[in-house]
């Protein structure tokens, strides 16, 4: 327990020296991410790092596309499988803050049935089915609230 304790400690401190050089150097970034959608609820996740909910994914890598990515991180995260063809096309947007320029590409895909999540207790701490209704009146990410509000009711 005590190693777990010390991991999770260690992974918040590298999240907030990423962000304290993100303020520094503002960076381009690009994250992949996707929206996964059962009967009407969205599956959020709470991060270790983060306040906010947000949806599972993450950066995308040197010569990975926004897809690989986002296949890459469902693994990761939750280890789940999604094919690259159940993501179809992914809605970007680019956020502007004083952190840089981050691009995130979400793409949506909706499951037939609620899947097993293995989440690894470190990155992921804990995940939510939320309308989308509930989500926006939570703490969520600004691109989560911007992708949100476009979609129908």
């Amino acid at each position: 327990m005590k190693r777990l304790i010390l991991k999770l400690r260690l992974y918040r401190l590298a999240a907030w020296l990423y962000e304290t050089y993100r303020l520094i150097a503002k960076p381009r970034t690009q994250g992949a991410l996707v929206a996964l959608w059962h009967r009407k609820k969205l599956l959020l996740v709470a991060a270790s790092y983060r306040r906010e909910l947000s949806l599972p994914g993450g950066w995308i890598n040197r010569g990975e596309s926004a897809g690989m990515a986002a296949q890459r991180e469902l693994k990761e995260e939750l280890g789940l499988k999604v094919e690259m063809a159940d993501l179809g096309e992914p809605w970007v947007f680019t956020e502007h803050s004083s952190r840089g320029v981050n691009t995130v590409f979400i793409f949506s895909h909706e499951l037939a049935k609620q899947p097993t999540l293995k989440l690894d207790g470190l990155e992921i701490l804990n995940c939510l089915w939320l309308t989308q209704a509930e989500a926006l009146q939570h703490p969520i990410t600004g691109h989560l609230r911007a992708y949100l509000l476009r979609q129908p009711e």
